[in-house]
């Protein structure tokens, strides 16, 4: 059985607009709010690797597979900050296993698990993207479109976060059998 410790979304922006992870006895939930610094120190390093391995394993695929003379033309173009595909699903370290689900608008889903979780947990987390992210958070009228309303909240700078209960209760639901 996989054990999850966290769960994480990100937007287009670089912020994290939802995020949680249980203690090692499951009896408090951390959530990152904007009072919450080591919550937010946490989904900022998380980012950064996510974004890092997309880009490394990205550069590397597309090097890999073009003409040596239009490799040579794309390494003197910037590459485009947010790489429409990724070999990048799952990375294993020491302790955990992160596995990341990018969506085509941008959103990044990743979920830190034990490191009996030997597949991809891409299944789930698509899951978690279409049936309850997408009917409770994107289809509520009340929802912002954008998280980051201003141009000062991109780049990681951002602190709306999603505030939804039935969104929270149904991915519980789903989460609370890996807990």
């Amino acid at each position: 059985m996989v054990k999850v410790y966290s769960f994480w979304i990100f937007d287009k922006h670089c912020n994290c607009i939802y995020g949680f992870e249980f203690d090692a006895n499951k009896k408090q939930i951390n959530k990152v709010v904007p009072e919450n610094k080591h919550m937010i120190a946490k989904s900022k390093i998380l980012y950064g690797l996510i974004f890092s391995l997309n880009s490394l394993t990205t550069r590397y695929h597309y090097s890999n597979n073009k003409e040596p003379h239009t490799a040579q033309k794309e390494k003197e173009e910037d590459f485009d900050l947010f790489p429409a595909k990724s070999d990048f699903y799952k990375i294993s370290t020491g302790s955990y296993n992160v596995h990341n689900f990018k969506t085509d608008t941008g959103l990044t889903f990743a979920l830190l698990s034990d490191l009996e979780s030997g597949e991809s947990m891409d299944l789930e987390l698509q899951y978690i993207y279409r049936q309850i992210y997408l009917n409770n958070v994107v289809l509520n009228p009340l929802a912002p479109l954008d998280y980051a309303e201003t141009e000062g909240e991109t780049r990681g700078e951002g602190f709306r976060q999603i505030k939804n209960d039935k969104f929270e209760k149904e991915l519980y639901n789903f989460l609370e059998p890996l807990l």
